[in-house]
């Protein structure tokens, strides 16, 4: 049947159901005669798109061979019933036809890749985004989806037919394609399972201590590389399996290099200008048949981060990063038989996905006050066009007003970074700020990770600089490998102070502006984002209240929580794990040896697989005297993927900077513990001793 917004599969017609299977509009509301604000309920129950760390190249979408629907997933949390809805979705190019739902339901799919030996590496929280794959005739999808903690191949009708599970093994399935509409070729990993089955028996007479332990994400042995990729064909006419000839492997393996692109007789590809050179400037470089490569020397050329050819063969497009500390986003065309681009569309926002269809690009889009959305991008006028909005409500909400800032550091290095002001922010008015890491493209959400929500801060009175780390110093000098330019960076946290004054210097901005409260100032980070801030904390007195994902940088996160496999590895990087906190690398970045020098009210709201390595920082603040609470999360990682614990992660973030920044409480009944255990700290702060200055 065919609702206002979606039509959903199967025999269902009572409204109820629909909304229990999730085929209802999302984040709708009753008329009101006062647009709404955007709070931490609306922000963590938006519909999303893809991953929450979508690249230009992320495959979000898939086009179907005739060019005339797009399919993907969408997602929607549920904070209350601390669930998903998944969604797999056709839409049609018209915009005017409504999206289809095929399929509802499946688990939460961490994404995991081999790294620093593991074959595995512990789920960080991110969700892998699931690409549909389209059947030959364009009938069909097959796509990965998780149930009961089994990751199978499920097939689905593009009419609403139906969806059922197609090809389940022992083990999980990681990739799927089409060889013809009957059959399929997928890949997995057997002796995973059988690698965890003998980590298990080893268990009972006691594991060995020894490279295969991560400590920071869990107390059992890691299953560690090699384990080979098995290739399968399933026949599903037939209902048999056989192994994957090579040319069928072939045929799993085939990825489109988003950086190559053939348009008549020329070949195109981007490049660096010098190989040798990670930070080298990238350009575009043109081959014709039987003649010498050529190279663009316009500066259009460089920094391109996507190309495709258009159907005639007679145009390349491109999109590349440009304007101040390329914070632009820009669409070119250039002739084939020649190299000069022109620029057709630019934004501050973000495009990622895209899939060429015909005389357009089908993307997805964001902006910074623009969750992602699917649009239509005209090659030839470079006009816009909304295609699927998961989230159409969206335009009801009270907004804050945002700024795109742009400066020169002290180093002399270009940055940008967004403030955003409350919807009803006066001019004169100097706000208490908030300061959220490390990314600023898109959709100003939740920064790096997604726990601090900026919209609702806003909201709730402060102003919010969305802060988009600058380049390392490093970064424009000459190296040959990432770990040789990471030790330079490495070197007296060089990158670190970098950042530290890029803050600094975007806070005198503000203050200079009549905008901010210097006093007044609060920092938050998660990851790279959280080394900020503890390095921060201890070698600057800016902050008058901070809030981090993860604690601590020191000696024994680095080398006791990271194991013997990581910690070595890590030295390699330049950074010392067999120095104790007293040493010369960790005495700028330890709580353990810097305690007393620290006066800023800290909340550490930590996953339970990562809480252990704060413990020494934290029982140095303890004993010194320092305001600090730490807050544990069950079943969590790296980065917060319950939808009840984002939730609690958000209002607990506001309500920390509400009471140190603001003076202000939540009258709620069921915060009244909190607000207890908070006065207790406010005490402990002014009782102890003025911190020592920072060197």
């Amino acid at each position: 049947m065919r609702s206002s917004k979606f039509w959903c599969p199967g025999a269902i017609s009572v409204g109820a159901l629909l909304a229990a299977l999730g085929c209802l509009p999302p984040v709708a509301f009753a008329a009101a005669q006062e647009a709404p604000p955007v709070t931490a309920d609306v922000l963590v129950r938006l519909v999303d798109i893809g991953t929450m760390s979508a690249s230009e190249s992320t495959p979000l979408l898939s086009l179907s061979p005739d060019g005339r629907y797009i399919a993907f997933q969408v997602r929607q949390a549920d904070p209350v019933a601390n669930r998903y809805t998944f969604r797999m979705v056709i839409k049609a190019i018209d915009a005017a036809a409504d999206p289809i739902v095929v399929d509802v339901g499946g688990e939460y799919l961490f994404w995991t890749i081999p790294s620093w030996g593991y074959a595995r590496n512990a789920p960080s929280g991110a969700n892998l985004t699931i690409q549909p794959r389209w059947s030959p005739s364009g009938t069909h999808l097959a796509y990965l989806r998780q149930d009961q903690g089994r990751v199978r191949v499920w097939r689905a009708g593009i009419k609403g037919e139906g969806a059922t599970p197609v090809i389940e093994e022992t083990y999980d399935i990681e990739d799927v394609q089409w060889l013809d509409d009957t059959r399929l070729v997928y890949a997995g990993r057997p002796g995973f399972v059988e690698a965890e089955a003998d980590i298990e028996r080893e268990g009972r007479q006691g594991w060995v201590f020894d490279g295969r332990f991560h400590p920071l994400t869990g107390s059992r042995p890691r299953v560690l590389e090699p384990i080979p990729v098995v290739y399968q064909v399933m026949d599903l006419q037939a209902g048999t399996r056989r192994a994957a000839t090579p040319e069928e492997v072939a045929k799993l393996s085939e990825k489109p290099d988003p950086l190559r692109a053939v348009v008549g007789r020329t070949a195109f590809s981007v490049g660096r200008i010098d190989p040798e050179n990670i930070n080298a400037p990238t350009t575009l470089t043109a081959q014709r048949r039987d003649a010498e490569p050529v190279r663009c020397v316009e500066e259009a050329c460089q920094n391109i981060t996507r190309i495709w050819g258009d159907a005639t063969g007679n145009s390349l497009y491109f999109l590349r990063r440009e304007g101040w500390a390329n914070n632009e986003m820009a669409l070119y065309r250039m002739p084939a038989d020649g190299l000069k681009p022109v620029r057709i569309w630019h934004s501050t926002g973000l495009l990622q996905g895209c899939e060429r269809q015909s005389t357009h690009l089908i993307c997805a889009q964001e902006a910074a006050l623009q969750p992602r959305r699917l649009v239509n991008l005209d090659l030839t006028s470079g006009q816009m066009s909304p295609l699927y909005d998961p989230n159409p409500d969206w335009v009801r909400y009270r907004l804050p007003k945002v700024e795109r800032l742009t400066i020169k550091n002290r180093n002399g290095i270009e940055v940008f970074s967004d403030l955003v002001l409350p919807p009803d922010y006066k001019p004169g008015t100097r706000l208490p700020l908030v300061i959220v890491q490390y990314s600023s493209r898109g959709f100003l959400r939740g920064g790096t990770g997604d726990e601090n929500p900026i919209l609702p801060l806003a909201t709730a009175g402060f102003a919010v600089l969305s802060f988009h780390s600058p380049r390392s110093e490093a970064s424009s000098q000459r190296f040959t490998s990432p770990i040789a330019q990471s030790k330079a960076d490495y070197t007296d946290w060089r990158s670190r102070w970098n950042i530290l004054h890029t803050l600094e210097d975007l806070i005198d901005e503000l203050d200079k502006r009549g905008l901010i409260d210097p006093a007044r100032v609060g920092l938050t980070g998660l990851s790279d984002g959280a080394t900020t801030v503890h390095f921060g904390l201890i070698n600057s007195d800016r902050f008058a209240a901070a809030v981090t994902s993860s604690c601590c940088t020191d000696s024994f996160t680095a080398s006791v929580m990271n194991g013997p496999r990581l910690s070595k590895a890590l030295q390699a990087y330049g950074i010392e794990t067999d120095q104790a906190d007293d040493g010369p690398f960790w005495r700028s970045t330890s709580f353990v040896v810097n305690a007393d020098r620290i006066h800023t009210p800290l909340l550490i709201q930590s996953a339970d697989e990562e809480y252990l390595g704060a413990l020494p920082g934290v029982a140095a603040l303890t004993r010194a005297g320092k305001p600090v609470e730490l807050i544990v999360y069950p079943n969590e990682h790296h980065v917060k993927w319950q939808p009840a614990h984002r939730n609690a992660v958000y209002k607990r973030t506001i309500d920390w900077f509400r009471f140190w920044l603001m003076d202000q409480t939540d009258p709620s009944p069921e915060k009244a513990a909190q607000y207890a255990r908070w006065r207790d700290l406010r005490a402990l702060k002014d009782r102890s001793p003025s911190p020592t200055p920072a060197p």
